[in-house]
């Protein structure tokens, strides 16, 4: 089976017609977040096509871009919230919704959600009105059944689900370690007005009451109703401790470590009181002897069950979130990278209260990096605040000399978009074009719950011969493949750029109070400005990581009049290969503009590696620490 070919509007089309098109389709909306989107995406195309030096993929881009901005307008015909569709309405309490806080109202949800999937793509509204609305149950998803949740709102089309307020209506799951919502296979929906959050944290929070750096423990006196010392599973995924202030400050400078299950388990001393110990392994290059816990700290330790996030796009398309609260998310808080032009506007990641430190276990903002992230407030987590890429899937097996085998990518892929091949054994990248695509179905597969037991295969075959010496799974299998400096060989890596087009984008957020990364930008095509980057690791990084599959590596990025404060790193740029390494012969990160940011109270100001000799710096401010 081969996937057919979708033509774009003519190549001719000046961009420059495009802003006229703007104005005559949002007149009279000129706050709306889908017109920011477009103008801020139009402007990042614009930047593109005035380079003389565009590659056949960057060219491939803007023809992409042409294609999806008109998608963008005709999708914006159909959508609820615009009041020329005259949109049906929907009501959750017309299906028997409670919302008293204690009714489980999870059936009640299920029977409106299928009354919406019913109206076939009609324009509709399903209204939350405001009340505690508590779901007790976790179920396989429609589209998607690997994984449980407590709302499907999957596989809707031209929907809006909306509450009162993030103020007055709640949604609170009470399934620990499931995911919140799926919007898996979406178009054209939005989610707003809601808050969301898990009726037990999913970490372990406790008061320092004394440390003793002799042997790195600490007796902590716990937070009820946070996950206890002991409960807290080493076979799961568990991230690192952090120290907070009572205030709910994050401590960087003597606040990170690893948790303490590498030495021995808690002890505990009851009255609510434990022992713990931490790793003595070193974290950000710093060894342990900078964790420097002081009576009255508070330190949370996640159980970062790193699959399980709030809300799940893949797959989905135009989906937006506006309003939209959460809240001590297990993982990621808005996960999906195989999503297209997803938009979240005036969100909120904060704790579920003021006495509990941790908003999310993971990335606030997991996003594919067609996304715009605009007036949102992150903080809290225990990683990155936004972080922007598309997910690169290994290689599998070669059926010819121009053919791979590799797990299905959601999303879209058509004949004559390019693939990006990324070589394990020394991070070189390779643009192949595809000429065909077949699905083949390989091995046998059972998914629990569900009666789903195959899975699919895709061969793409591409216009032109592999790189010579491409490395498989098939390769490894077999012990042909050998890894660089006596490591174990990794397969090479295989992104779809084409699937997004031009234009992540960020405007006007608060990211503020965790130990990760304000944005990290791992995406070509990126505007970034008028952002506040408040207490953290990085402010911002441009990357690409492909040793964890994240790329498909930074190019053509604009940071702009955005404040970076009380920071360790203010901009960092580097390029990791699949095997972790920093190669610095590798100048990847091309088109770097960093314009009229403020950058204070700063350990280091920028640090560049892996970038061309095209930096540009100019009108920045910068006040180093005292």
């Amino acid at each position: 089976m081969y996937a057919a070919v979708v033509a774009g509007p003519p190549r001719e089309l000046a961009l420059t017609e495009l802003h006229s098109l703007i104005s005559s389709t949002f007149a009279g909306k000129e706050g709306d977040f889908h017109r920011e989107r477009l103008e801020m995406r139009l402007e990042a195309a614009e930047r593109l096509a005035a380079r003389e030096d565009r590659t056949p993929l960057e060219d491939a881009e803007l023809e992409e871009f042409r294609f999806s901005f008109h998608e963008a307008i005709e999708k914006w015909r159909r959508d609820p919230l615009n009041p020329a569709t005259n949109p049906l309405e929907l009501n959750v309490r017309d299906f028997g919704a409670i919302g008293d806080g204690e009714t489980d109202d999870s059936a009640a949800f299920a029977l409106a959600i299928a009354a919406v999937r019913a109206l076939g793509g009609t324009p509709s509204f399903l209204r939350i009105p405001a009340g505690d609305y508590f779901f007790g149950k976790a179920e396989p998803g429609l589209v998607e059944p690997r994984g449980n949740f407590h709302l499907d709102f999957s596989a809707l089309t031209n929907c809006a689900v909306v509450g009162e307020s993030p103020e007055t209506t709640r949604l609170e799951f009470g399934v620990y370690a499931q995911f919140g919502i799926s919007m898996d296979d979406t178009e054209n929906c939005t989610l707003a007005d809601v808050d969301i959050f898990w009726r037990k944290p999913p970490f372990s929070q406790a008061v320092i009451e004394s440390y003793d750096p002799s042997d790195f423990s600490a007796v902590v006196r716990h937070h009820p109703g946070t996950l206890l010392p002991t409960e807290l599973d080493p076979d799961k995924y568990i991230h690192v401790c952090a120290l907070f202030s009572p205030e709910g400050k994050f401590i960087k400078d003597r606040g990170i470590t690893y948790p303490f299950f590498g030495r021995r388990p808690a002890e505990d001393l009851g009255g609510g009181r434990y022992h713990i110990w931490f790793e003595e392994r070193p974290q950000y290059g710093s060894p342990i002897d900078k964790f420097a816990p002081l009576p009255g700290d508070v330190i949370c330790t996640v159980d970062r069950m790193f699959w399980l996030s709030a809300i799940r796009t893949e797959g989905s398309a135009y989906c937006n979130f506006l309003r939209v609260w959460i809240r001590n998310s297990p993982a990621g808080t808005i996960c999906g990278t195989s999503a297209r032009y997803m938009t979240m506007d005036h969100c909120k990641v904060l704790p579920k209260s003021p006495d509990l430190m941790l908003s999310s276990n993971a990335d606030t903002g997991f996003c594919p990096y067609g996304a715009h992230i605009a007036h949102c407030e992150f903080r809290n987590m225990s990683d990155d605040g936004v972080n922007c890429l598309g997910h690169g899937v290994d290689a599998l097996r070669r059926e010819d000399s121009r053919s791979l085998v590799i797990r299905p990518l959601r999303g879209r892929l058509r004949i004559g978009d390019f693939q990006r091949i990324v070589r394990a054994s020394d991070g070189s990248i390779h643009d192949m074009r595809v000429a065909a695509i077949r699905i083949i179905r390989e091995e046998s597969r059972h998914f629990p719950g569900t009666s789903r037991e195959t899975c699919d295969r895709w061969v793409v075959s591409y216009d032109k011969d592999l790189p010579p010496g491409i490395v498989t799974e098939a390769d490894i299998e077999a012990g042909t493949a050998t890894g660089p400096d006596g490591k174990a060989p990794k397969a090479d890596v295989v992104f779809t750029p084409l699937e997004w087009g031009v234009g992540f984008t960020m405007r006007g957020n608060w990211i503020h109070d965790f130990r990760g990364r304000g944005a990290c930008i791992q995406c070509p095509h990126a505007i970034v400005e008028d952002n506040v980057f408040e207490n953290l690791l990085d402010g911002i990084h441009v990357s690409g990581r492909m040793g964890l599959r994240e790329g498909p590596l930074a190019s053509d990025v604009l940071l702009r009049r955005n404040v970076i404060r009380d920071a360790t790193f203010g901009i960092r740029t580097y390029y990791r290969d699949p095997y972790g390494r920093s190669l610095e012969d590798m100048k990847g990160i091309r088109h770097l503009e960093i314009v009229s940011n403020r950058i204070d109270n700063t350990r280091t100001i920028f640090d560049f590696r892996n970038t061309a000799d095209d930096i540009i710096l100019l009108d920045n401010s910068i006040a180093p620490r005292p």
